[in-house]
């Protein structure tokens, strides 16, 4: 085939080859800026001196060293693979961004995690939290509390 055939060929179907092109270009413009949706859930976690601590400890001034190690286990793979593996096994394979973050000033750890699945995004949320809750030691100087579970969004984050 030469190029002077396929040139002929193309001059007598331009429409076709113009809507094969326009479509082309649609294709990958809605796949290139529309992203699949994401679902963020956010589960709020409270650090608190021990009742007993106060006496023995800093208390307060202990978990401004504390809390920002909590965000960091909290995204550990310690903590994050037996938190997935108490998911229902349908969540197990969502595709989960796990993000953690401290606020020393108010002594809390906010977690965040974002799925295509809302559910899937909430249960890893409050599942992180239940490790991170059961987690300190018997003798610890501080104790971890969630005051409410992660909700399901009930629309895309993005």
């Amino acid at each position: 085939m030469e190029i002077r055939q396929v040139i002929r060929d193309l001059r007598r179907n331009y429409v076709v080859a113009l809507l094969v092109f326009a479509l082309c270009i649609v294709a990958g413009g809605a796949g290139a800026f529309l992203p699949a949706k994401q679902y963020t859930a956010t589960a709020l976690i409270l650090a608190q001196p021990s009742p007993g601590a106060a006496q023995t400890t800093n208390g307060p001034a202990d978990l401004a060293v504390i809390v920002p190690q909590l965000a960091l286990l909290a995204v550990d793979p310690s903590v994050v693979r037996p938190a997935s593996s108490s998911l229902p096994p349908r969540e197990r394979g969502a595709n989960l961004d796990i993000a953690a973050k401290a606020d020393p000033a108010t002594d809390t750890v906010t977690i965040t995690v974002s799925s295509g699945s809302p559910r899937a995004s909430a249960d890893m949320a409050n599942a992180i939290a239940k490790q991170l809750t059961n987690s300190p030691a018997p003798n610890a100087t501080y104790i971890l509390q969630q005051p409410s579970p992660a909700a399901v969004p009930e629309s895309p984050s993005n």
